[in-house]
């Protein structure tokens, strides 16, 4: 006969039955909430007049091109009255959603949306990690109600999807920081490698990487890392994100 517990004896040919409720009572929902919250304000009016109209259009003269290779290079050669000399990878991703959705407002600024809304939840787990769990809360509905940055995620430009790579990259390094793992550490770079190629600024995040292992370095936590597995990780994980990033530099 089943006796139930963790310990239980089940009969053979029968399955312990699902804890449908302890998996339910384990699953975070602050993250989905703060990101529900976070899109439907961005949602709104997606499609609706906007005051960055001549920034928007100088990101669609590099998206709108016939061909991913054509959006490639109109991100190398650039000629007047839009110019925006800025690192390909937002021009493609808004080419692949207009290849799919088709060319009206709403579908271009789509993916500012989504990359806006995102920095919510991210902020939430960082913030929990830096403070607890009510600071997580306060940073993820902090960012989700906005305006300024509900405006930025509405438009056809590249800084919401920069700032979502940009947190992700800064959680990752401080996971990185305290465990040592190295799939933190291949998360990092490949968050800086495409912050990279979403923007120049993405540099900041490689500089405040760098202060923020020197400081981990200098004043290591109780159970922190060796420090030579520390400083191998940063120097491995940014190593592997300028190389990513080199071809483009060269071209």
């Amino acid at each position: 006969s089943y006796q139930g517990g963790p310990g239980g004896i089940i009969p053979p040919g029968r399955r312990r039955p699902l804890p449908v409720r302890n998996l339910l009572t384990k699953i975070n929902p602050w993250p989905i909430l703060l990101f529900l919250l976070a899109l439907a304000l961005r949602l709104y009016e997606l499609g609706g007049p906007s005051m960055a109209f001549h920034d928007e259009l100088t990101t669609l003269a590099r998206s709108l091109e016939p061909s991913f290779a054509e959006v490639l290079a109109a991100a190398i050669k650039q000629f007047p009255p839009f110019i925006d000399f800025q690192p390909p990878l937002y021009y493609l991703v808004t080419h692949g959603v207009v290849a799919l959705g088709g060319h009206g407002d709403f579908w271009v600024r789509l993916p500012a949306a989504l990359a806006g809304a995102v920095c919510a939840p991210l902020l939430y787990w960082l913030g929990r990690r830096l403070g607890g769990p009510v600071c997580g809360v306060f940073a993820g509905a902090a960012v989700a109600v906005n305006l300024y940055h509900i405006d930025v995620s509405q438009q056809v430009r590249l800084y919401a999807l920069w700032g979502a790579l940009t947190v992700a990259g800064l959680l990752a390094l401080m996971r990185a920081l305290d465990g040592g793992r190295r799939r933190d550490w291949a998360v990092f770079a490949l968050a800086l490698a495409a912050g990279f190629y979403t923007s120049y600024l993405a540099l900041g995040l490689l500089v405040l990487a760098a202060l923020l292992t020197a400081w981990a370095l200098a004043v290591p936590g109780l159970d922190a890392p060796a420090r030579r597995r520390t400083l191998s990780g940063f120097v491995g994980a940014s190593a592997a994100a300028v190389a990513a990033f080199w071809p483009w530099l060269e071209v």
